[in-house]
């Protein structure tokens, strides 16, 4: 059985404010003073999840992600959770823009790099 929709946001926001080494935000980002689910030193996030197959990926989330991260100087990053993912298929996704993910590959080659 599927947790309340308000009890599995809550542990997926939690679950990425530790991911990140950030914070859960109060009130989930409905409060304009805690934009956003999740935050950290690098990064701004939203958290979306479903029970269906399928989720459509808004512009709009997209936007209001970036438009918020950049104010504050911090990277975007928007996390999808599918509730009822079938066994051996990962539930949770991780959207960044591509310049994030630039910078992450970029900092992932120079650290192979060095353990060569």
């Amino acid at each position: 059985m599927i947790e309340s929709n308000h009890r599995t946001v809550k542990k997926q926001e939690s679950k990425l404010a530790k991911i990140i080494e950030g914070n859960r935000q109060p009130m989930s980002g409905a409060n304009d003073k805690f934009k956003s689910d999740a935050t950290s030193k690098r990064f701004h996030c939203e958290a979306k999840q479903t029970q269906n197959s399928s989720i459509s990926m808004k512009l709009a989330w997209l936007t209001k992600i970036d438009k918020e991260a950049d104010a504050v100087n911090k990277y975007p990053l928007l996390d999808i959770l599918f509730l009822n993912a079938p066994p051996r298929v990962p539930n949770e996704w991780i959207a960044i823009p591509m310049y994030v993910f630039d910078l992450l590959f970029e900092a992932w080659r120079e650290k192979e790099k060095e353990t060569k």
